[in-house]
């Protein structure tokens, strides 16, 4: 046991490999402040973020782990005490999209794919719901050459279907690959319980509160203004030093191109589908995702976006995906 209260932060992101991990990360903790995020609400982002906080309250002597510490430190995250529960969330039409292009990349194995498709069950829950779409696979596509192959329509139409929360369709994907399989969207509803924090709303005592990705896309006062509410939601009353501010605008995703290109410290850029459309190009998208919810999945994902309620107003907030 300790002599003080000490933190431990676990971040983890569901599906992502493990950081190297400081040698202070083996120290005694007696209680936990954990985020978690599911693909594409932040993973990254969360993670580089937390190592901000992990520096800093390593400099005012509070020991933390992050990244998946539970496991490379030996620690168990079921037996120390969970003070409070952060968890990331985002907009579920900028969720699809930015799955879509992610997918399409390349970037995420799918072990699915393509036997999914000849599925009976899933077959015929996928005709049902998308009626006049023809989806079929050549012997051999990998996922992200099938998607490139089909009109944009047809591709955001199957990502719309593949992320519905489908028991059937979550479980015959979970048996084929049990490790690379899709988020879906009843996951991002449960992400987005708790309190809401973010750069106008501040934490209470809540034990679990959760935090849009939005509010760190949109400029980098608002990103900066998010981040230490965040700190707040962490260490109550913590005061960010110097090094800290400067941690988070290296992490900024709302920095110019060149600035962002430029830095070393963040991954962000190469993980995300950071620019890869134009504004315009992400309107017709989001305007298209919102029609094919509608027309064919009866505003399910509508309905889940006043739910979670993120903010999507801001224009600038299009320059990441």
């Amino acid at each position: 046991m300790v002599a003080r209260s000490q933190l431990l932060i676990v971040v983890f992101a569901v599906g992502r490999g493990a950081r190297e991990v400081p040698a202070w990360c083996h120290r005694s903790v007696e209680s936990a402040v954990a985020f978690t995020s599911i693909h594409k609400t932040g993973t990254t982002l969360a993670s580089e973020g937390g190592l901000c906080l992990n520096e800093f309250l390593d400099r005012k002597d509070v020991p933390i782990g992050l990244n998946y510490a539970s496991r490379v430190c030996g620690f168990n995250f079921n037996s120390v005490r969970t003070r409070r529960l952060i968890t990331w969330t985002r907009d579920p039409f900028d969720w699809i999209v930015s799955n879509y292009m992610y997918d399409r990349r390349g970037d995420e194995k799918a072990r699915w794919f393509p036997a999914v498709l000849g599925d009976p069950v899933f077959a015929a829950d996928l005709a049902a719901s998308l009626p006049g779409f023809n989806y079929s696979a050549l012997p051999g596509e990998k996922f992200d050459a099938w998607l490139k192959r089909l009109p944009l329509v047809e591709g955001l139409a199957f990502e719309l279907f593949l992320r519905m929360n489908r028991p059937d369709v979550a479980a015959y994907i979970k048996r084929t690959d049990p490790i690379h399989f899709p988020a879906n969207l009843g996951e991002l509803l449960q992400a987005s319980g708790g309190e809401r924090i973010g750069p106008d709303a501040a934490p209470s005592s809540a034990s679990r509160v959760s935090v849009c990705l939005e509010d760190f896309m949109s400029d980098p006062a608002r990103t900066h203004r998010t981040w230490r509410n965040v700190l707040q939601a962490v260490a109550p009353g913590a005061v960010p030093d110097a090094a800290l501010e400067q941690c988070i605008a290296d992490h900024d995703t709302t920095a110019s191109q060149a600035t962002f290109l430029n830095n070393t410290r963040s991954k962000a850029h190469p993980h995300g589908t950071y620019r890869t459309v134009s504004p315009t190009e992400l309107d017709g998208m989001l305007k298209m995702a919102r029609g094919l919810d509608a027309g064919f999945l009866g505003g399910t994902y509508a309905a889940a976006a006043q739910r979670i309620g993120c903010n999507t107003t801001r224009a600038a907030r299009r320059r990441f995906v």
